[in-house]
Order: structure tokens, then sequence, then C-alpha cells
């Protein structure tokens, strides 16, 4: 069963769609492996400072390296959201590439990057939406992925 945006939200995401899409692009193309210690600390900066411009808090645990991102952003709703997610990926070295892994490159209908070599993470479930099967997307994401279709 398929849920139903709001009128409202669908004219937020078509006035913002070129924002969106960039930014989206610019996480893509943020290299976070840590297996070989390459850019997690970025890749958390990004995602702060994303939450940061959203009046989220954010806290920093762990290794400096390699933080935990511990974010509280209250809405003043009665209903609190608890979301759990990696921002690493797995290394992309000897492997055959139609396209630079963290290229996010523009091409006809849709955002080519790579995909995840393991299970799909939220970051990469949500940002390559359209390289997923649809069962497998939320509503949202389908509707990310149809619009780059």
């Amino acid at each position: 069963m398929a849920i139903q945006l709001p009128i409202q939200a669908h004219a937020y995401i078509d006035a913002q769609w070129d924002v969106h899409l960039e930014r989206t692009r610019t996480f893509l193309c943020q290299p976070s492996i840590s297996a070989q210690n390459m850019g997690v600390r970025e890749a958390a900066d990004l995602f702060r400072q994303w939450l940061e411009e959203r009046n989220a808090h954010v806290e920093y645990h762990g290794r400096e390296t390699h933080p935990i991102i511990y974010a509280e952003w209250d809405v003043g709703k009665p209903k609190t959201l608890l979301v759990y997610g990696m921002y690493d990926v797995q290394p992309v070295d000897n492997q055959a590439w139609t396209t630079p892994p963290f290229d996010a490159k523009i091409s006809p209908y849709r955002v080519r990057q790579r995909r995840p070599a393991a299970r799909p993470r939220p970051r990469e479930t949500q940002a390559r939406g359209c390289s997923q099967a649809p069962s497998a997307l939320s509503p949202c994401e389908w509707d990310y992925a149809n619009r780059l279709a």
C-alpha cells in the first residue's frame, strides 16, 4: 500500500529538487571507506552540517577519525522517530567500474554512482533508489527514483 504524501510535501520537493539533487550528489561523491581509513570523518562532517542546518543538536562520539553521530532533531511533534544507519561503504579497489565509484555523474535519466557490494545501507538505499528493485523501496524512495528515471 503506497503512502500518499500531502500536496504540500510534493510541492516542496518539486520546488527544491535541484538543491536536494546537488546535495545528494555531494554526499555520494564523498568517499567514506572505513576499512581504509578514507574520508569517514569528512562524510560525518557533511551529514552533521546537513543536520545542523535543520536545527538538530549533533554530537560526535567514538574515535576522531570514525565518529559515531548522535543527533536530536526536535520538531515539536508528539512522536519520536529513531534512525540508525551507517555512512561508510565497502572498498572500491580491484573492481570493474563502468563509471568512477564516487563520481555521481548525471547521465540520461539517472544519477550514476556505485552500488553497494554488500547489503544496502541507508545511505545507499536512499540515495541510489533508482538502482534498487521497486519492492525494496519506500514510497518516498520510489518517488525519488521515478523522478530520476
